[in-house]
């Protein structure tokens, strides 16, 4: 065997090595890829689950603050109604006598000796001290000492009246 045959033998060799070489190494590069694919995959998934979460999430508390103030609002004007109610309560209240029989319920719980009122509603009240005052109208009743007092003002009887009946109040305005 000459130099040229063993050159050529070792060059041979050589080349079979580097082919084997490089089928290994494809063979890993495409392992890796697959797995790095693979990894990308399933990385997006999670991102694409994350995501869809935080967004349900984010959907669910925008729509508990559209739901929240849309109650506060319609709180707000069912609020107004019932005030614009009692206002219209006591603006009828304020065209008839009504402190006239205040009084007379006033006098069945204390001996009266003075009477609050506004001055519109002081005209109705004979006999009795009468000392003005700015309210609605109806009157506050009091002893001569002035130790007990019933208070029959507008306000105060439709507060009540509001208070109590406020279930209905609502029913029947909405």
């Amino acid at each position: 065997m000459g130099l040229e045959e063993v050159k050529k033998d070792i060059i041979e060799k050589a080349v079979k090595e580097v082919m084997r070489i490089n089928s290994e190494t494809e063979k890993q590069v495409q392992t890796i890829g697959k797995a790095a694919a693979d990894h990308i995959k399933a990385e997006k998934e999670k991102a694409k689950i994350h995501f869809k979460k935080e967004a349900d999430r984010l959907t669910r508390i925008k729509t508990a603050e559209a739901t929240s103030t849309t109650e506060q609002i319609l709180l707000a004007a069912k609020q107004k109604l019932i005030h614009e109610a009692v206002e219209k309560a006591k603006h009828q209240l304020r065209a008839t006598d009504y402190p006239v029989k205040l009084l007379q319920k006033a006098q069945a719980e204390l001996d009266v000796a003075r009477v609050y009122c506004n001055p519109h509603d002081a005209k109705h009240i004979k006999g009795i001290e009468v000392v003005t005052r700015d309210l609605d109208g109806g009157i506050i009743a009091e002893n001569k000492d002035g130790t007990v007092s019933v208070d029959y003002s507008y306000t105060t009887l439709l507060d009540v009246l509001k208070g109590k009946y406020l279930a209905e109040i609502a029913e029947v305005l909405f």
